[in-house]
């Protein structure tokens, strides 16, 4: 009975070092890739401050897909040094907030959802990516407000809102075609696919 027990918490560290690793891997990994997202695809506001991009795409789907802390992360980490390095550095320790807080929300709604009814999460899924654009638009009108006034926030947040919009769709799709693929066997138990599915 002992070997047994101590057999079964061996396996159950080890099996949390995988996915330990697995996260840490993917972070890396995607954060990489959303930083060169952010600098080769950006559009710098005439007339206001700060820029547009497609940054959100990435930290939608993997909220969404895989986890919250992984897409949380991976956008907080990316947005702020894609700050500093397009010279927006005043915005990256907001942006690290911002974007890390969207991601969050946007993959603990969908399982907070998934729990009670797992048909439901899938349904109002889009709506939960959207409502993640919307709190991205309206945490740099609030910073921009802080920042610069409420004219400059005020400009700013018609490209904000156009940015989580677009990021929003992009991400809707992916998420059904990541869902509906058997890609999802391979990813870990902890990711929000399973949730959906179980």
């Amino acid at each position: 009975m002992e070997g047994a027990l101590l057999t079964a918490m061996r396996l159950k560290a080890k099996y949390s070092s995988r996915i330990y690793i697995e996260s840490i891997s993917m972070i890396a990994i995607f954060t990489a890739l959303n930083i060169i997202i952010t600098i080769f695809a950006v559009i710098k506001i005439n007339n206001g401050q700060g820029y547009v991009n497609l940054s959100d795409v990435l930290i939608m789907t993997l909220s969404s897909t895989l986890h919250p802390v992984i897409g949380g992360l991976v956008g907080g980490i990316s947005s702020c040094i894609a700050d500093v390095s397009l010279g927006y550095g005043i915005y990256a320790p907001f942006s690290f907030i911002i974007k890390t807080l969207e991601g969050l929300l946007i993959g603990y709604l969908i399982r907070i959802v998934a729990k009670y009814n797992k048909k439901v999460a899938l349904i109002v899924s889009p709506f939960i990516i959207l409502i993640g654009g919307v709190f991205m638009s309206a945490g740099y009108f609030f910073l921009e407000y802080f920042l610069y006034g409420l004219s400059v926030a005020s400009f700013d947040i018609t490209f904000n809102l156009l940015q989580g919009l677009i990021c929003s769709a992009i991400s809707i799709v992916l998420f059904y075609s990541i869902y509906n693929m058997p890609i999802y066997n391979s990813l870990s138990v902890t990711a929000n696919t399973h949730f959906l599915r179980k």
